[in-house]
């Protein structure tokens, strides 16, 4: 029993699987810490940033982020809460085709850490599962 609660901490890629299975990891990481893509296009950028302005609250970036992308044409899908993350589904149609974009937000008195995943919508549904798996289960490294 010890040893499968050991492999499930340290290791959840062998109990769970790997989630990223599909996609490539980017080895020059400009502003990320982690960058992933299918080779449909199908992204996943994880970054950190500062909690500046401060907030106390994270609502106030849930708002802020929320704000942005409807301003700039986005329709809100979903907001939701997965593992530590409140996260924000968003869809874009441009020239009759349709992009999700969405952000993860796990946030800290002095960080946040941002996942932000997109791609044409009919291919990005084939992928869904396994990128909110991924933030479900992300430990920054």
């Amino acid at each position: 029993m010890k040893t499968k609660i050991f492999l499930l901490f340290f290791y959840p890629s062998l109990i769970f699987g790997n989630p990223l299975s599909d996609f490539a990891k980017y080895t020059h990481n400009q502003n990320f810490l982690e960058r992933y893509i299918t080779a449909d296009g199908i992204r996943i950028g994880v970054r950190e940033v500062d909690n500046y302005p401060f907030s106390e609250n994270i609502k106030t970036w849930i708002q802020s982020i929320e704000n942005f992308l409807v301003q700039n044409g986005y329709i809100i899908l979903e907001k939701q809460k997965r593992g530590d993350f409140e996260v924000i589904k968003s869809k874009l149609i441009v020239y009759e085709k349709s992009y999700i974009y969405g952000v993860a937000l796990r946030y800290s008195s002095t960080k946040l850490l941002l996942i932000e995943f997109s791609g044409e919508e009919e291919i990005f549904h084939q992928k869904e599962k396994q990128i909110f798996q991924f933030i479900e289960h992300y430990k920054k490294k």
